[in-house]
């Protein structure tokens, strides 16, 4: 009997150590796919070969390597990002299309790095490596990306064990990391957290109050009722409609954002309301109206419920064309696809007033900013914009991702951003055409729905999309389906 059982503990010993030695070979290969100049298809190969490993440290190694493409990737893209912005012939001394199409290239490879970690954190669950998760990664790693990551990726995994500490990540210092860990606790319907997330209600960065007011509509009891009702009349925009979104979702009621009118309802039926959202008693048609005023302004038929926009218009040559038809210069009694869109940038630019925000971004293969920084709506401004949108002319071709990075950063987030301060919560973006790059070549549109993913990594700023005739439908409407807008076809 000793004999087989020493022969199993060699086989077992023997199996362990050739198991730590490939880990260790991983290891080397994940080390060396970080030196200079090694094209990113070897980091992807040595992301796969560590991600085979359900350890701790293999998550740790992982961990670290979204880190370091980040730092890959940042330099490109504030060389991109001056060459969008500013003159790109005077800094390249010559036309930088090539330039910038090699600048995309090169970042979309490395976010396919950024995505493969993240996707192999996913799949780990041994409980070693969750024990780290939720006492090492989401407390212990000084960069806020890592904690951020950690967060998301219990998100993913939705794991009730992990409600306790995702819980106390509530307090922690940076705003992109609380905004992850109430997005986790919504996707686990944590009732436990409901009174540490309505504190959060109150935080100051309007990111974090916007994934709370997601989390508690996931909650969905009647303890989160209250104080969404309390909160309504002290938020504006974006978020006040959110509210109100999450508040007809709960309570089958129909009251819109009019504070007054929840705040009475709540009164008379806060006793007989049981937290469910077929509870109905009837609304009083006077307290159901459409809200009077700017906030009845649309952009192609899209409600304009935010204080804070960017307006992305295209104004490639295929714009000269009729706007009632595909490929057609406008005939008598027709107006263009720009003139079009001139009259509804001019009437949507009527809902801004002294205590909102906009900004306007115009693009063919170039893009234009009226201003670098959303302003202040009042009538000056306004004024200065109309004229800035008369003046727009139709050429050239439609370089999507350029005025889509150019609104990110005009927006304060997605490119290597330290604050998160973010001055626009809604982009609206029209276009006519499938994406072009720099020098007029086709685009991959996937690179561009990657790219947004990255940069709107926690889902906070939304994009509508406007697809006039000629336009890609399917990357249109996935553009506003994985940012949390609407997609129209005008």
């Amino acid at each position: 009997m000793k004999k087989p059982l020493c022969l199993l503990l060699a086989i077992l010993l023997f199996g362990s150590m050739a198991f730590s030695q490939s880990f260790r070979d991983a290891k080397k290969q994940f080390d060396a796919a970080y030196k200079p100049d090694v094209e990113p298809a070897e980091r992807l190969a040595a992301v796969e070969a560590v991600g085979a490993y359900d350890y701790k440290d293999a998550a740790r190694l992982l961990l670290s390597g979204i880190g370091k493409s980040q730092e890959i990737v940042e330099p490109m893209q504030e060389f991109q990002r001056q060459l969008v912005e500013g003159d790109g012939w005077k800094i390249m001394g010559r036309d930088p299309g090539p330039e910038l199409l090699r600048l995309k290239n090169a970042i979309d490879a490395e976010l396919k790095v950024i995505d493969a970690i993240f996707q192999a954190l996913v799949k780990m669950d041994g409980a070693p490596t969750m024990a780290w998760f939720v006492k090492g990664g989401l407390f212990r790693e000084k960069h806020w990306k890592s904690r951020e990551t950690v967060a998301l990726v219990l998100r993913e995994k939705a794991d009730p064990d992990t409600i306790e500490p995702l819980t106390r990540a509530l307090r922690d210092k940076d705003a992109r990391v609380r905004t992850a860990v109430a997005l986790a606790l919504g996707r686990l319907s944590a009732h436990e957290a409901t009174e540490d997330l309505v504190t959060l209600l109150r935080d100051k960065s309007w990111t974090v109050r916007a994934a709370v007011v997601e989390a508690l509509g996931e909650i969905g009891t009647k303890e989160v009722v209250g104080p969404l009702i309390a909160r309504i009349g002290k938020e504006n925009g974006r978020i006040r409609e959110d509210i109100a979104d999450v508040l007809n979702k709960l309570t089958g009621m129909k009251f819109g954002t009019v504070a007054e009118s929840w705040e009475r309802w709540w009164e008379e039926h806060l006793e007989e309301y049981l937290g469910s959202p077929e509870f109905k008693t009837g609304t009083d048609p006077e307290d159901d109206p459409a809200e009077p005023g700017p906030e009845d302004e649309d952009y192609y038929g899209l409600p304009i419920r935010t204080r804070a926009a960017i307006f992305i218009i295209d104004i490639s040559e295929s714009m000269s064309y009729s706007a009632v038809k595909f490929q057609d210069k406008p005939k008598p009694g027709e107006i263009s696809r720009l003139e079009l869109a001139k009259r509804e940038a001019l009437r949507a630019l009527r809902h801004f007033g002294k205590n909102s925000s906009f900004s306007l971004i115009a693009f063919n293969d170039r893009v234009f900013m009226w201003k670098k920084n959303l302003v202040a709506g009042n009538r000056r401004n306004r004024d200065a914009a109309e004229a800035w949108v008369r003046n727009l002319k139709p050429a050239s071709t439609t370089n999507i991702y350029a005025a889509l990075q150019v609104a990110f950063r005009m927006a304060g987030t997605g490119l290597a951003d330290k604050t998160y301060g973010l001055s626009a919560d809604t982009i609206f973006l029209m276009s006519d055409g499938s994406p072009t790059n720099a020098d007029s070549s086709a685009d991959d549109w996937t690179k561009i729905t990657r790219a947004c993913r990255e940069w709107n990594k926690l889902g906070r700023i939304r994009i509508h999309t406007i697809g006039l005739k000629g336009h890609n439908v399917e990357f249109m409407s996935t553009l506003a389906r994985e940012n949390g807008g609407r997609y129209v076809s005008r």
